[in-house]
């Protein structure tokens, strides 16, 4: 399991692991002290989908493992679908060879997004001019 953070998001933190990518801007607003400053793009890796103590489950969306300010850094809906569409592609993947999630093959699902259209390589973000943002 992993939990993402604000470092994470504000720096830009790339994982071998990667199934989405984040971003936008971090938003605390609402609270005393809010704040509301754009993040760097940053991955989302496998290990934050799965729950640390139950199995036959993946977490998407507003639900992956993050700190509550990273939570803030991920919750626009594009962020959302990201995440949900590879819990989709693992989900699937785990029925398919009767396993549990977490033991899917990262590969097999960063294969399976990539033929989907995903780009999970900085470097591939870049030639599109989506990496890196500035702050």
């Amino acid at each position: 399991m992993y939990v993402l953070t604000e470092e994470d998001a504000m720096t830009g933190r790339t994982f071998d692991d990667v199934i989405a990518w984040r971003s936008g801007f971090l938003d605390l607003g609402g609270q005393k002290g809010g704040k509301y400053v754009k993040m760097q793009i940053h991955d989302v890796p496998y290990r934050a989908l799965m729950p640390e103590k139950l199995d036959g489950l993946l977490t998407a969306g507003r639900c992956i493992s993050a700190t509550h300010a990273a939570a803030a850094a991920g919750k626009s809906m594009g962020n959302c679908m990201a995440t949900g569409h590879a819990a989709g592609v693992a989900a699937s993947l785990a029925t398919k060879q009767e396993i549990q999630p977490r033991d899917v093959s990262v590969r097999e699902i960063q294969d399976a997004l990539r033929a989907d259209g995903v780009d999970l390589n900085p470097q591939e973000r870049e030639q599109k001019g989506l990496f890196p943002h500035s702050i």
